[in-house]
């Protein structure tokens, strides 16, 4: 921010308001960020030439330790607080200026509207509209998506103009059928692509919870409009684009006729303002974490060297979630356990849990009694509490190599004790467990209904489909010597031993996994819930054909709640309680992963059911497969006929 703009401010004195009411007075005319901030945020915005609000005070700068008020007041702040960061006047906007970047030509950033095919004739002007209103936003404008989106003008068809359809979003196209309205048609496809990749799955939830009780008011002009919670957001956001595009009065429309959809999208902005403060002090400061993570070693001393006070400087940071979820390793103990080089740290609510960190540490200290090599490398060591621990691994999980046999099909007549075991863990180690107990103990209960209703789903995408068909048959990794996960066989051979071993399966118990054929070993897929989650959206890495298998193919699979990789241990149809009495591992205690885990996908859709299918999977064996939008009725009808299939084929809505 220009020196002149803070000395305008500070003209106002209002620093000396209530910290809420700075917030509310600066939030309509500046790019503000409003939470609890560390010392370390609070001084990398004063770098950043971003002023600050804390009670009493307007902050303007920092030396010597000491924050530095308009006043000359020397400022100490030691802990977090809560502040207004004023970034800069709204979107790089003075008040009297229309909506337009001061200097575009310094603004090196990628250009948000792409202009795409143009089938509109002779309506130059229009186009000249959308580059006058669009035309200067950029990739990185905090209220829009993070990504830049192409604008198609096209002739409306007969059938569109039938079902009334004069705009569509086809992933990152935005199809515009009719001139009119056709600016607010493009902000409010704008608002369809916020939604898909800015919105968390918690805060797509608050809208669909208060869309039930949405009531009637003037910011709707059309009945789709409110006809979900997906299309009531994009209409909010659609009349706060118009406010800061078009008109500021557009606001206090929105103010009046919808004003707690409006707190519900800036309480977005203003964590994406967060997110992006957090994310700029990790650019600064996540080095200085993994260092002192991984320390050096001091050959001459044999100590390792950490740089003084350094654990001072990093002991508040905020993880960014991205980071997390790229280093994730498992769930533990209600905490994500996180990778930084050799480190695993325990992370919660987006900080390292320190005081929990040391607790295991504490746990790791007594003597180990066995080492064990692992197959990536490095050592496995098993302690002597975990030997104590340590009982009879009773999972059953059922692989055949041709179909199910119900002689072959365990029983699980314990479901009780182990669900009591669950519960004693629970118990022990989750803080107020009575007011937590039965919704917990249902989550496990829930993923034996969730696996019997789902679908049994295998991704993949078009190459890899043709090739199924032409096979008649699904290959695995071992097969094709190629994967979309991670291409590591000493590792997933460590992995599928881990399910093995706990089978009553001789043929392959009594074999080294590299002596097993490649068409004995496992095929992955996952469990669908039959809707649109957070998790079908991350499993596009995967492809986004969607495979669906015929239901008796549960009958000789196993299962386990998340990532197999993490080895929490598997388990069959109707048997998630046979996973409470399985071995508990040192690093990975597999009761509390799992635990958590349910709880994760039951409630959060955060994760997934990973399917591990035996015996193989044919042509025979499919159900249906379901294509994108983005695939062609003509390409899917080309596929059908090409491989004669008298499989189901559908698009996805």
């Amino acid at each position: 921010m220009e020196k002149d703009s803070i000395l305008k401010i500070s003209g106002k004195k209002i620093h000396e308001k209530d910290i809420s009411e700075i917030k509310k007075f600066l939030e309509n005319k500046y790019e503000i960020s409003y939470g609890d901030y560390s010392p370390r945020e609070l001084r990398k915005a004063i770098s950043e030439h971003s002023p600050f609000f804390i009670q009493d005070h307007f902050i303007i700068g920092y030396e010597d330790k000491h924050f530095i008020s308009d006043k000359k007041e020397r400022i100490e702040i030691g802990r977090m607080v809560k502040a207004v960061i004023i970034e800069d006047e709204t979107e790089g906007f003075s008040e009297d200026e229309d909506v337009n970047h001061p200097d575009p030509a310094c603004d090196k950033r990628d250009m948000f509207i792409i202009i795409g095919r143009d089938g509109w004739e002779g309506e130059k002007n229009n186009l000249l509209n959308v580059q006058s209103i669009f035309g200067n936003l950029k990739v990185g404008d905090l209220f829009l998506p993070p990504h830049s989106v192409i604008v198609n003008f096209l002739p409306q068809t007969d059938e569109l103009k039938k079902k009334k359809i004069v705009s569509m979003l086809s992933g990152d196209n935005i199809n515009i059928y009719s001139q009119e309205n056709f600016i607010d048609n493009i902000m409010h496809e704008i608002g369809h692509v916020f939604w898909r990749d800015c919105l968390k799955p918690d805060e797509q939830a608050r809208f669909k919870e208060y869309f039930k009780f949405l009531r009637v008011s003037g910011i709707f002009e059309y009945e789709w409009e409110r006809s979900a919670p997906e299309e009531f957001f994009c209409t909010v956001y659609k009349w706060y684009l118009k406010s800061l595009l078009l008109n500021k009065s557009f606001r206090n429309i929105l103010e009046y006729e919808e004003p707690e959809g409006l707190r519900m999208l800036e309480e977005i902005f203003d964590r994406l303002r967060r997110d992006k403060i957090a994310a700029a002090t990790w650019a600064l400061s996540g080095k200085e974490l993994f260092d002192y993570l991984n320390p050096k070693l001091d050959i001459t001393t044999g100590k390792r060297i950490v740089k003084k006070g350094t654990f001072d400087s990093i002991r508040d940071l905020s993880i960014p979630e991205q980071v997390q979820a790229e280093n994730m390793e498992r769930y533990e103990r209600g905490r994500r356990m996180i990778r930084f080089g050799k480190a695993v740290v325990p992370v919660l609510n987006n900080k390292i849990d320190w005081q929990e960190m040391e607790e295991m540490r504490k746990a790791r200290m007594t003597k180990y009694v066995k080492k064990i090599p692992k197959a990536g490398g490095g050592w496995r060591y098993i302690y002597e509490e975990d030997v104590k621990k340590k009982s009879k691994n009773n999972i059953d999980n059922l692989l055949l190599f041709n179909s199910a046999k119900k002689n072959n099909t365990p029983t699980n007549n314990n479901i009780e004790d182990n669900f009591k075991k669950a519960e004693q863990y629970i118990k022990n180690h989750i803080d107020n467990f009575e007011n937590k107990k039965e919704k917990l103990l249902k989550n496990l209960k829930d993923i034996d209904i969730l696996i019997n209703k789902g679908n049994p789903v295998i991704r993949t995408d078009l190459q890899s489909l043709e090739n199924i068909l032409k096979d008649k048959k699904i290959k695995n990794q071992w097969e094709t010597n190629t994967s979309k996960a991670m291409l590591n066989t000493q590792a997933r051979a460590e992995w599928e031993q881990t399910i093995i071993n706990g089978t009553d399966n001789k043929e392959l118990k009594n074999n080294k996994y590299f002596d097993i054929s490649s068409e004995h070993k496992p095929i992955y897929g996952y469990i669908s819930k039959n809707k649109k989650t957070y998790i079908e959206d991350r499993l596009n890495n995967y492809g986004d054909i969607k495979i669906v298998l015929r239901n008796n193919i549960k009958d000789r699979s196993t299962f386990t709640l998340g990532n197999s990789s993490l080895e929490q241990g598997a388990f069959v149809k109707n048997g998630i309680s046979k996973i409470l009495d399985s071995d508990t591992d040192f690093r990975k205690n597999k009761i509390g992963n799992n635990v958590a885990m349910a709880s994760i996908i039951v409630e959060e859709d955060f994760d997934f059911i990973e399917m591990q299918i035996f015996g193989g999977v044919n042509i025979d064996d499919i159900e249906s497969i379901s294509f994108p939008s983005n695939i062609s009725q003509k390409k899917i009808k080309e596929i059908k006929e090409k491989y004669n299939l008298n499989i189901v084929l559908k698009t996805e809505e």
